[in-house]
């Protein structure tokens, strides 16, 4: 893979990585830091340790998602009842 540092193309790389670590035997950990590790070679340095935090979050949070620990229901959303004026709620 050439040098990534656009925002999709950096998350889009992290799925694929993630999908290649999936098929490994090592464990969660080993994963992680195996995508890391891959990440800090595709992106430029500067971005790798200023987001480096973020992407464990997105890493954490795309296996969480795939357990299905957290559901997403962004189409079941309601709206609140104070949306429809400023001051309806007070």
């Amino acid at each position: 893979m050439e040098n990534v540092n656009d925002g999709n193309a950096i998350f889009d790389t992290i799925v694929i990585l993630m999908n290649i670590a999936e098929k490994t035997k090592l464990s969660g950990i080993d994963k992680k830091s195996m995508i890391m590790d891959k990440l800090a070679v595709l992106v430029s340095p500067e971005t790798f340790e200023r987001y480096a935090p973020l992407f464990i979050i997105i890493i954490d949070g795309l296996v969480s998602i795939s357990r299905n620990d957290i559901v997403l229901l962004l189409n079941k959303a309601k709206k609140s009842p104070c949306i429809k004026g400023i001051f309806s709620c007070v």
